[in-house]
């Protein structure tokens, strides 16, 4: 119902911009007319006055807007994305970073050699994957949810729990299955993060606890059902969505929280850090708010610096932190948190696109962090909090640096070049360079739908994706409602 929807949207706003492109046609051919007949004295006709937009940096592709309003004079969507439903250039502050120029990529790689391999796991009931990580010999863990027929069917596997609920899915290099494992042992569950510390152990977050498993997924160190420094006695509910770990070993886990008292019941944003050992010792809630029903805060990307710093991007419901939140009531931030968890500072971007099916992603490598949104913008910024850089038109539901601190965005559309008349979630990434410029674009696109959630690169600069699908993708069985894919494309 929710994609009935969303594709209904689109189908709509399809029809009214080609009623609008029609309208500007018809006023453009009678303007032609007019100054065929009336040419203005001092302008020839083979000179064009200026239209008073924004002025070219010719020597590094980044357009400059003299003023607001420059910005926002003729927005056209990016050249690469004909097919999506695109947004116009958002107005930026100059003092707050330069604009990319959107540009046609040099090649469009759709249906080209460059996917590696690409595998489908799935029973006939919902299985899917929800984020990745490689270790340094490049095996890949794929986190998700799926029930326990699907530890039956593929093996060897072990299991912590039964039922529906967390699931952990070990490939090699070569996209071999390796071995899967359950996690939970309560209620239904899914494995929503995960993250590699350095001594390779692996930590997972499901929707209600923490886990430390070793790289074999053969052990289980310890597992906390408790995300705080205690639960008894409260009614309360943390809902872990992401995960990271520090350079010194410790676990920071985020997502939301639910509390009922006396006083009856809240909803806000969490964040945990524990030390490797599994010893919690650090807990902060954020915009803590009565729960209204229909809008919660959440926490959906996390990431951390070589100085221990934390990095969260999510969406906030109102003001946070001083900061003054948009009209609509719902606004995309991005926050810096030291050690200690203490606010260093925030902000909001609201020109990124709340939305329901894709959250906000962010990364980091040193100096620099990114942070994107579906159907929105990419934008780059130093760890200071100056912003860098704004791609308008490339968002994503995920996004990863490459060595050369360029980065891969991970998106989803509606629809593709391939296939536009199911309008159906199709899976996109693009390689853009350190400076925002797109270097490349691969669309997949099959008849059914995929929903990509994760991205991770690989010691070789190879991509690996995740997500669930509805269908077959390169020759892949589909089993089910939805299946888990992981897909490793080549990018070095």
């Amino acid at each position: 119902m929710v994609n009935s929807r969303l594709k209904n949207e689109y189908r709509s706003s399809q029809i009214f911009t080609g009623y609008l492109r029609l309208v500007a046609c018809l006023a453009l051919m009678s303007a032609l007319s007019c100054t065929k007949k009336q040419s203005s004295p001092g302008i020839s006709p083979t000179t064009k006055p200026n239209a008073g937009g924004p002025k070219t940096v010719q020597e590094s592709d980044i357009v400059v807007p003299e003023t607001l309003e420059d910005a926002s004079d003729n927005p056209k969507p990016p050249a690469d994305l004909p097919k999506e439903i695109s947004k116009p250039i958002p107005k930026v502050d100059p003092k707050e970073g330069p604009i990319v120029k959107p540009s046609d990529p040099p090649e469009n790689l759709q249906g080209s050699s460059r996917i590696l391999w690409t595998k489908i796991l799935g029973t006939e009931k919902s299985d899917g994957a929800k984020s990745v990580s490689i270790l340094p010999k490049s095996d890949i863990f794929v986190a998700g949810y799926g029930d326990s027929s699907f530890l039956n069917k593929y093996k060897p596997s072990a299991r912590l729990g039964a039922g529906q609920g967390a699931l952990l899915v070990q490939f090699n290099s070569e996209g071999g299955l390796k071995r899967t494992l359950h996690l939970d042992k309560g209620e239904p569950s899914n494995a929503a993060g995960i993250a590699m510390g350095k001594d390779g152990n692996l930590y997972v977050v499901s929707t209600n606890s923490l886990s430390k498993i070793s790289p074999d997924l053969q052990s289980s160190f310890w597992s906390h059902s408790c995300l705080r420094h205690s639960c008894l006695g409260l009614d309360v509910k943390d809902s872990a969505r992401k995960v990271t770990v520090d350079p010194f070993g410790n676990i920071i886990v985020a997502g939301k929280s639910r509390e009922k008292n006396s006083f009856g019941e809240f909803a806000g944003m969490f964040l945990s850090k524990f030390n490797s050992k599994g010893d919690h010792f650090k807990y902060r809630v954020l915009q803590r708010k009565k729960f209204s029903g229909n809008k919660e805060p959440e926490i959906s990307g996390i990431a951390t610096d070589n100085e221990g710093n934390i990095y969260i991007a999510g969406v906030a419901v109102g003001d946070l932190e001083l900061q003054k939140a948009g009209t609509t009531g719902s606004d995309v931030f991005l926050m810096k948190l030291d050690g200690s968890l203490n606010t260093v500072w925030t902000k909001f971007l609201q020109e990124i696109d709340v939305n329901y099916l894709f959250k906000p992603a962010l990364a980091t490598i040193p100096g620099k962090l990114a942070v994107t949104g579906w159907n929105s913008h990419t934008y780059l910024y130093e760890t200071s909090g100056k912003s860098l850089l704004t791609v308008p038109g490339l968002g994503g539901v995920a996004l990863t640096f490459t060595k050369d601190k360029g980065f891969f965005i991970l998106s989803s559309t509606l629809g593709s070049a391939s296939i536009t008349s199911n309008f159906q979630w199709d899976i996109v990434l693009r390689k853009l360079d350190a400076e925002g410029k797109l270097l490349w674009s691969e669309t997949v696109a099959t008849d059914n739908d995929e929903y990509p959630r994760g991205v991770h690169t690989d010691a070789d600069g190879n991509t690996v994706v995740v997500g669930e699908t509805e269908g077959e993708i390169a020759g892949q069985k589909h089993a089910g409602q939805r299946d888990l894919f992981v897909m490793k494309i080549q990018t070095n």
